[in-house]
């Protein structure tokens, strides 16, 4: 199921709308880089690189599916491990 773009999860919830049907989640998350630096968008220093700190497994490359029901609430619970 893809999210809209721009999505959040606030408090570990997500609302979206999807078709019924399987799906292929993808769950991304980003933050600034602590030792990793790129020129600011302005051209004046330099500012942290964002970077995606997910595994692979859960975005580009994601392995959770859901079945989504076309009608009632689907809830879907995911369970996310930073190792295999």
């Amino acid at each position: 199921m893809m999210l809209p773009v721009g999505q959040r999860m606030i408090d570990g919830q997500v609302s979206g709308e999807a078709t019924a049907g399987p799906k292929t989640l993808v769950v991304t998350a980003v933050r600034q880089s602590k030792d990793k630096l790129e020129p600011a968008a302005d051209g004046q220093g330099m500012e942290p690189v964002t970077e995606q700190y997910l595994p692979d497994r859960y975005n580009v490359k994601s392995t959770l599916t859901a079945e989504i029901k076309p009608s009632g609430d689907n809830v879907l619970e995911l369970v996310l491990e930073s190792k295999p």
